[in-house]
């Protein structure tokens, strides 16, 4: 992200504040300075910008990418993957509701999952579809492609980008346990703006809507229970393990998904979407959808 962009993102809280309103993190892709982000605001006013559908690269005729919010609700953390999809792959993040402050939270995975999957239909009526999700979205875009499955609609693919199965019986993973801290709020923000972001927390200067964000989505992401799947699944894997305890908290894919593939990526696991480790996660999640594109072009003529 540029000066400009940084500086907006961090002002954010503080001029919504100023205002009596609270500012859409999304509008920064489109208004990624502080001088296009209040032309645009004094054009359209924030409305569009809480949709869950949020258009970060859509150029490119290739197959689109649905990527899916981590615990803090936004997608600003996709900006370097979907520069490197460009401009071959459009890239719609999907973001949380309840950032506005306004919207109720959504309580379940399930119902994220039925709510982002309509909304992806207003621009893709039909399957294939490549989805994902980054850490807890990963969990979300795993049930999408189980209630698509269901009515009998294709997922062509569900990346998971560094995330773990959560917590399906006593003795594994606790996804609370992992997210339950302030702190790891800092795996989905900009490494330049960790600082920034924890002297804000200790100051109670985080906008409540933000907070109360993580801790129902992190709820929500524990009361998930997984269930087996049939398709593709591409587990996207930081290969630094050292912030997390012993054990293999990735362990259960394996018996979970039955085509199950790991793809090992640079990087810990908020270094997996920015440079230069995003850079190797791009170029395999398009290798990939390119293989898987190419494979179902084949069956269709055949």
């Amino acid at each position: 992200m540029g000066g400009h962009s940084l500086l907006a993102a961090r002002l954010m809280h503080r001029t919504g504040q100023a205002l009596g309103t609270t500012l859409p993190l999304a509008a920064l892709f489109q208004a990624p300075t502080i001088e296009k982000l209040s032309a645009a605001l004094r054009q359209s006013g924030c409305s569009q910008y809480w949709s869950s559908l949020v258009p970060i690269q859509t150029s490119g005729s290739k197959p689109a990418f649905f990527c899916v919010h981590g615990v803090g609700g936004n997608v600003l953390n996709l900006r370097q993957l979907a520069r490197h999809m460009s401009p071959d792959y459009p890239l719609y993040g999907l973001q949380a509701q309840g950032l506005d402050g306004k919207r109720l939270c959504l309580e379940s995975l399930e119902e994220m999952a039925a709510h982002y999957m309509k909304e992806i239909r207003t621009i893709q009526p039909q399957g294939p579809y490549f989805v994902g999700g980054y850490s807890l979205g990963g969990l979300i875009a795993y049930e999408m492609a189980q209630q698509l499955s269901a009515k009998g609609e294709e997922v062509a693919l569900v990346a998971l980008l560094d995330s773990y199965p959560g917590s399906v019986n006593p003795t594994s993973y606790s996804l609370l346990r992992l997210l339950r801290s302030p702190q790891r709020l800092f795996v989905e923000v900009p490494y330049a703006a960790v600082d920034s972001l924890r002297r804000r927390i200790k100051r109670g200067r985080i906008a409540p809507a933000l907070k109360d964000v993580f801790h129902q989505n992190a709820a929500a992401g524990n009361r998930y229970v997984l269930q087996p799947y049939a398709g593709i699944v591409a587990l996207f894997r930081a290969a630094d393990k050292s912030w997390r305890s012993s054990g293999d908290p990735y362990a259960l894919w394996t018996s979970l998904a039955a085509k199950l593939e790991i793809h090992e990526i640079p990087g810990d696991h908020r270094g997996i979407l920015y440079e230069p480790q995003v850079e190797h996660l791009a170029e395999r999640l398009k290798a990939r959808m390119d293989e898987i594109r190419a494979h179902c072009e084949l069956q269709a003529v055949s």
